[in-house]
């Protein structure tokens, strides 16, 4: 990112991607190192060992809307609960500070807020996940904070503020984007009564369905962000050489 001519929405994103410390904005060999590092905790095997309990939530969160009764608002009930649920059991952050994680998650992601007030939140997350680290390291527990203190950071591979800078990012993108997925993928079940009764006669073809659904209405809009190393064409139009793009996953 801190190459001139990255694409950026707004001014706001550009102080942000600026100064951000994350690896999902580096080149290799830096991106692939810091990567590996967390590898195994989104690993297929400890991802099916945590269904049951991500099922229960699933379930308790839909049982107490139902028992609610009408109007329900699926995204306050289910949509932003849920991944809130999820990501804190997994990452480690306590369930109530949720809202604070989702208030810097949208201040950071936004289109209107100003350069100052970007940073402000970019800067209170990392300081809370370093905060966290803090408290994990004098008493570890099950989780991915706990975790990746013991393997990585205290062998010295990783530093606990870059941890802080990832952690942010991977509490950032845990909420957001399920929950919007949530969101988009019911309103596409709602407004397609034939795939609607097709995925109810036939449970079984809800996995795929989800899958295709994450291709389909896709959550990130334009996250590949790049910037030209060479003079290409593509599709009829020649990009040169230090000139910024967004790739468009809808498009394609």
């Amino acid at each position: 990112m801190g190459s001139p001519g990255f694409p950026t929405v707004t001014a706001a994103r550009v102080v942000v991607d600026r100064n951000e410390r994350a690896f999902v904005g580096m080149d290799n060999p830096d991106h692939d190192r810091f990567r590996r590092m967390f590898t195994r905790e989104f690993s297929v095997r400890r991802m099916q060992a945590w269904i049951p309990h991500m099922q229960g939530l699933a379930d308790r969160l839909v049982d107490e809307m139902v028992a609610s009764g009408a109007p329900a608002d699926l995204i306050p009930a289910i949509a932003v609960r849920y991944p809130s649920l999820v990501v804190s059991a997994l990452f480690g952050s306590p369930y109530e500070d949720h809202p604070f994680i989702i208030d810097c998650a949208a201040a950071r992601h936004g289109l209107r807020q100003t350069p100052e007030e970007a940073e402000a939140k970019a800067r209170a997350l990392a300081a809370y996940v370093r905060r966290l680290i803090d408290a994990k390291e004098r008493e570890p527990g099950d989780d991915m904070v706990s975790r990746v203190i013991a393997e990585q950071v205290l062998p010295g591979h990783l530093s606990r503020d870059e941890f802080a800078e990832i952690g942010a990012m991977i509490l950032r993108a845990g909420h957001d984007t399920t929950t919007n997925m949530i969101g988009v993928g019911t309103l596409l079940l709602l407004t397609d009564d034939d795939l609607r009764a097709e995925l109810a006669a036939d449970p079984a073809k809800m996995e795929g369905a989800v899958e295709e659904f994450l291709r389909y209405v896709s959550p990130v809009q334009f996250s590949p962000r790049r910037v030209a190393k060479v003079d290409v064409e593509i599709g009829g139009v020649q990009v040169r050489k230090g000139e910024g793009l967004f790739l468009s996953l809808p498009a394609a």
